[in-house]
């Protein structure tokens, strides 16, 4: 991953404005080894081999990563990323954005990581979702009609959230942007509720309880 934001300070990482004087917040340490940390720390937890060996190769730019901090703390992130090949061959480029929100002190350090920790979540799991995506790892060349995604898959998808420590808030956003094509049957609906998944992010999947 690399820091590709148009800023003239890239430790810049948010500001607070729970007053009428503006705080800017930086940061301590790189954005992009950050994004990199967490990047890895997901794809090791979601079952994907990393290796220097390996065949293809996931190269990322930080096009946006900032915090708005009012009442709650506010994340926005946005990544550019190329699959190439060893060759350097690109496979496939696309955007992934990914938001959170969390509730906290004021100018908390903590707060600031783990809402920002929970938006690159959101982000990585929308780059392995994008079925063109998936279609360019998999090895195939092109595709005519990119699948909707289903519900079992979205269910995986849900729980490996849920397994990151991702809020309810944040999951159902998530779901609200990825529903099924299907609404989900009686049964799957009871087979989402033993798997522990919470009633709103449910009610999110059916397309009720939409924020406004």
């Amino acid at each position: 991953m690399v820091d590709a934001r148009q800023l003239t300070d890239l430790s810049l990482i948010g500001e607070n404005s729970e007053s009428k004087r503006r705080t800017p917040v930086r940061a301590e340490s790189s954005i992009a080894q950050f994004s990199t940390e967490v990047l890895k720390t997901c794809l090791l937890a979601w079952g994907v081999k990393i290796s220097s060996e390996a065949d293809l190769i996931l190269n990322g730019q930080v096009v946006s990563f900032f915090v708005k901090e009012e009442n709650r703390y506010t994340a926005d992130v946005n990544f550019r990323f190329r699959l190439q090949d060893r060759a350097g061959h690109s496979l496939w480029e696309g955007l992934a954005a990914g938001q959170a929100s969390t509730w906290g002190s004021s100018l908390s350090a903590e707060n600031y990581n783990q809402v920002l920790s929970d938006a690159l979540k959101v982000a990585y799991a929308n780059l392995l979702g994008n079925p063109t995506f998936q279609v360019a790892w998999s090895g195939q060349s092109s595709v005519s009609v990119a699948p909707a995604v289903s519900s079992d898959t979205l269910a995986v998808k849900i729980l490996i959230l849920m397994r990151e420590g991702l809020g309810e808030d944040v999951i159902a956003d998530y779901v609200r942007t990825h529903r099924p094509p299907a609404t989900l049957s009686a049964e799957e609906i009871v087979e989402w509720k033993r798997a522990g998944i919470a009633e709103s992010v449910i009610k999110a999947a059916l397309g009720e309880g939409k924020a406004e």
